[in-house]
């Protein structure tokens, strides 16, 4: 619970600055680990190596210094009285962080399923090594995998001093709370709900079920759905793909980048919201919009990059809905645009475009080797056309320097440089690789059904497009509508009913009249198409990564859908709200108190029907042992399963580091838990999974047989130059490696240092 106390620290900092409290709060926690991991990187490219504990803390300080310099130059001093409400969405953190933890450990052993091992290894990894990511699994290989989060870990560890076992339980809990907390704010602010509703979506939405979680169903192999006894059946709602959300996800455990990343874009959406709505002009408020939007984006690409395109998606949309809003004769500037084609200027001016594009494009085939100077010579090449070509425009380039001169003081750039160089550097060990090209869904690839569509996203659609219709003028024209789309859920194919509700919104955009068009309008329109948008795209496209065949959609599906879940959602409550805004006095009219009732039993039934997600899967979730080695390490059933492995581990957490040997087995098993558990780099993990990340299939391959070698070797003198060469340090001989290889716990040891037994566990030294 010590992360409450960070997050009311900094609360109460935040209350000394005119900035938004709960915005300060968490934009803070997020710059902290950038900060620090810049610093760390200078110095260590000074030669400075920054050890663990108070030395690490003392950086983690001076990025919170910073954060917090900055934020008295830009906002000052608060001048106004603190209001109440600054301090509801952190309440609803505090809530929602002490039921998350408390159902974190009803669960905390860390057993054989799904991705716990490997999302642990990668913390003690971010927490032993925060400036230069290793690859936990695969000892002297880079990690190419996204590391926020996890560095974010390792800053609560070193400031709150908290062990890795409870690091992990805390960063669920602290990404779940954090989701629930933005929806709050999002609600109230953006969409301009009251605190009831900003409360009941900041429940519903992290907490809420599926429907068929709700109906405890499952996909059958022929089609259709039947009863679920297990626990996958709500994540395998959609034939050939995975389509997790928040609360099933936090139910398993992992502490995947996809969950740890889910407040990301709603932050995002919320700061976004503040930039263009603040009382800046508007050349400073564009500039500021888009520099941040870039910012952004190169913090998910270091967080979870799935998310990138999803974020600039929104941010061009919200773009789009604003032209579309605040121009209300669009038609007109769109014919007198197309006129204009026909002018000279208008001509030099797409001519000026074409010089730029070709330019960077012939500059990038000339480029350095270099990162900085790849960027670097396009920029100067595409300018020099575009100075040489058009001196006429040095004006433009004269007004347009001043603008910026006028929106951004030095001190402002100054900052949003070292941000940027932050996050640049923070992720630039990620490689693409193989794959990420775009491919269009075609057969025999499954497509999603509407009964599929409306068993997961049944209580997302249902309020989005009731509240769609209801949205239109009630007249004939309004019954044709709901026809209409009634009528496409008779199609099997589930894009025929998305593509209808888009069309909808968009002609409701279009010809919808309105008195005084605002921002708030604005972000609630977008909203809705751009997550509408994402649940179409697995349906036309998929990204064809490295994990190839049918499993490229699913991936796609996987990912867009989680991400989705909250967007689609605040979209649903945003025009829900619209609705009880414009029929609430009709109502009231035919009976006093009506729309709060409706709302109200609509309310309950959520809540109830999503609570049958947590009495079918928390039994199933709690362990009834209350062993010290639960409560304290979470390795209660591994040493049940594996006797003698908990001191094993226990031991080698104290040794120096070096590679361990494990048996090799299936992945997500206990293959490598000693190692991981203990903190130690692993000679190879799950080979499938560390083959797809580095890439380098041939080094996982023979790492893999240089295990069998050395276990099954019957000569201890060439087990021991075998290790030694391989720079192994620890071998570890117990079930899992009398199991993988019969007999391995009975050969001959004696050329290597026995650091410790205990039952059926023994751990070697070599050397």
């Amino acid at each position: 619970m010590n992360t409450l106390l960070l997050v009311a620290l900094l609360g109460v900092i935040g209350c000394f600055f005119a900035a938004p409290v709960f915005e300060f709060v968490f934009a803070t926690l997020l710059l902290a680990p950038l900060l620090k991991f810049l610093l760390a990187r200078i110095l260590l490219s000074l030669g400075v190596v920054v050890g663990t504990g108070w030395p690490q803390a003392a950086l983690y300080l001076v990025a919170f210094v910073w954060v917090f310099a900055l934020t008295g130059y830009i906002f000052g001093k608060r001048k106004s009285k603190i209001l109440r409400a600054e301090f509801y969405p952190l309440l609803m953190f505090a809530v929602v962080f002490i039921s998350a933890y408390w159902m974190c450990l009803l669960w905390p052993d860390f057993i054989s399923m799904g991705e716990r091992l490997r999302d642990y290894a990668l913390l003690a990894s971010a927490m032993d090594s925060p400036v230069v990511p290793r690859e936990p699994w695969m000892e002297g290989a880079t990690l190419n995998y996204y590391v926020f989060w996890y560095r974010f870990g390792a800053m609560l560890s070193a400031l709150l001093y908290i062990p890795a076992w409870d690091t992990y339980h805390t960063i669920l809990a602290f990404s779940l709370a954090f989701y629930s907390a933005v929806i709050f704010q999002v609600v109230r602010v953006v969409i301009g709900g009251s605190g009831l509703l900003a409360t009941f979506a900041a429940v519903v939405l992290p907490f809420g079920s599926n429907i068929a979680g709700v109906m405890g169903w499952k996909r059958a192999e022929k089609g259709g759905f039947v009863p679920d006894e297990g626990w996958w059946g709500p994540s395998r709602v959609i034939r050939g793909a995975i389509d997790e959300f928040p609360a099933w996800s936090f139910l398993l455990g992992d502490a995947h980048p996809h969950f740890l990343n889910l407040a990301a874009l709603p932050f995002f959406i919320l700061i976004l919201y503040y930039i263009v709505t603040s009382a800046s002009s508007v050349s400073s408020r564009a500039l500021h919009a888009v520099t941040f939007v870039l910012a952004a984006a190169l913090f998910l690409v270091g967080s979870n990059a799935w998310e990138v395109p999803m974020w600039l998606g929104t941010a061009i949309m919200f773009g789009l809905v604003a032209w579309i809003v605040l121009h209300s004769e669009w038609y007109k500037d769109l014919f007198m645009s197309v006129r204009e084609l026909a002018d000279f200027e208008m001509v030099r001016g797409i001519t000026l475009l074409f010089v730029v594009v070709v330019g960077a494009f012939i500059a990038n085939l000339l480029r350095t080797p270099d990162q900085w100077g790849k960027s670097l010579t396009a920029l100067l090449f595409s300018t020099a056309f575009a100075a040489a070509l058009f001196p006429w425009k040095a004006r433009f380039f004269e007004r347009s320097i001043k603008a910026i001169g006028r929106s951004f003081d030095l001190i402002v750039v100054a900052s949003w440089t070292v941000i940027f160089a932050a996050l640049i550097l923070s992720s630039n060990h990620i490689s693409s690789g193989e794959g990420g090209k775009l491919e269009f869904v075609r057969e025999p690839v499954f497509l999603t059904t509407i009964g599929e569509l409306f068993t997961h996203w049944g209580f997302h659609l249902f309020f989005l497009s009731v509240a769609t219709i209801l949205l239109f003028e009630l007249s004939l024209s309004t019954l044709f509508i709901f026809i209409f789309m009634a009528v496409t859920l008779l199609y099997e194919k589930a894009a025929l009913f998305i593509y209808v509700l888009i069309g909808l919104q968009l002609l409701r955009l279009f010809t919808e009249k309105r008195r005084e068009p605002t921002w708030r309008v604005i972000f609630s329109e977008g909203l809705v198409i751009c997550s509408l948008g994402l649940l179409l795209l697995p349906e036309i496209a998929f990204l064809n990564d490295s994990y190839g065949g049918d499993n490229e959609r699913m991936n796609t599906i996987f990912k867009v859908y989680t991400t989705a879940w909250g967007l689609l959602g605040l979209a649903a409550v945003g025009l829900s709200h619209r609705v009880y805004v414009q029929y609430r006095e009709r109502l009231n009219y035919i009976a006093p108190g009506l729309p709060a009732a409706i709302a109200g039993f609509l309310g309950v039934v959520v809540l109830i029907g999503s609570a049958r997600l947590y009495t079918h899967t928390l039994p199933m979730r709690k362990i009834e042992q209350r062993s010290p080695q639960r409560w304290s390490e979470g390795l209660g059933i591994p040493d049940k399963e594996h006797p003698g492995s908990a001191t094993i581990i226990r031991v080698l957490r104290d040794k120096p580091h070096g590679r361990v040997l494990e048996a090799q087995g299936n992945p997500y098993s206990y293959t490598s838990f000693v190692s991981t558990l203990a903190g130690q780099p692993s000679y190879i993990g799950w080979i499938n999974h560390v083959g797809l990340l580095t890439k380098n299939h041939g080094e996982t391959g023979r790492r893999g047989k240089i295990t069998i070698e050395i276990y099954n070797e019957a000569d201890c003198a060439v087990r021991k130059a075998t290790a030694e060469r391989e720079q192994i340090r620890y071998i570890v001989v117990g079930t899992l490696e009398n199991k993988r290889y019969s007999g391995a716990s009975s050969k001959d040891y004696s050329c290597f240092t026995q650091v410790t037994r205990d039952r059926d566990y023994t751990l070697y030294q070599v050397g």
